[in-house]
This record gives structure tokens, C-alpha cells and sequence, in this order.
């Protein structure tokens, strides 16, 4: 049998090495997601909780507006039907969560 030269050994070698590289940090990156998946669901319940509270004071604040005879602006529109979408897209990763922890355990 032949045996492979140094040089030969690294032109095959290099190439794996650069993959396995390349999936360890694709890996890793993920996996810390994973990792810390409890803490990142509490930080997204809690923001998702705190942008609900100013949405119900620009409602308000708007609400108050239109009773002085002021017209609501469609930025303001705008921004309240975002945070509904929004609402409504938390809480569809929240509960794709629960499920498939319910799943797991």
C-alpha cells in the first residue's frame, strides 16, 4: 500500500478541518440559544409585558386626545396595529414552546 505524504495528508486534512470549523460555529451559536432558552422566554414574556403596558397608555393618551377634538394620526395606527401583530406572534412562540416541552417531558 502507498502511504500518503505529509503534504498529501494535509490537502485531505484541511478541508475536513474547515467544515468541522465551519459546523462548530453554526453549532455552538445555536446551541447557546438552547442553553438559555428558560432565561430567554422570561426576557421576552417580560418585554412583550412591558411594550402591552405602553400600548395601553398611548391608547389611552389617544383616547383622551380624540375627546378633545383632536384626530389620531396614522402613525399612531400604525404603531398600535405592530404591537398587536406582535402580541399575537409572542404569544404563538410561547405556546410552540409549552407544547413541545409537554412533548419532551
Amino acid at each position: 500500500m502507498n502511504q500518503l505524504t505529509e503534504k498529501e495528508l494535509t490537502d485531505c486534512v484541511s478541508p475536513l478541518m474547515d467544515v468541522a470549523t465551519r459546523l462548530w460555529s453554526c453549532t455552538s451559536k445555536h446551541s447557546s440559544y438552547i442553553i438559555d432558552l428558560e432565561e430567554n422566554l422570561c426576557s421576552l414574556r417580560k418585554e412583550m409585558e412591558e411594550l402591552k403596558n405602553v400600548g395601553e397608555d398611548v391608547k389611552r393618551r389617544v383616547e383622551d386626545a380624540e375627546k378633545h377634538q383632536m384626530k389620531r394620526r396614522n402613525e399612531v395606527n400604525g404603531w398600535l396595529n405592530s404591537l398587536e401583530v406582535l402580541e399575537k406572534e409572542v404569544n404563538q412562540i410561547l405556546e410552540k414552546v409549552i407544547k413541545k416541552s409537554r412533548r419532551n417531558a
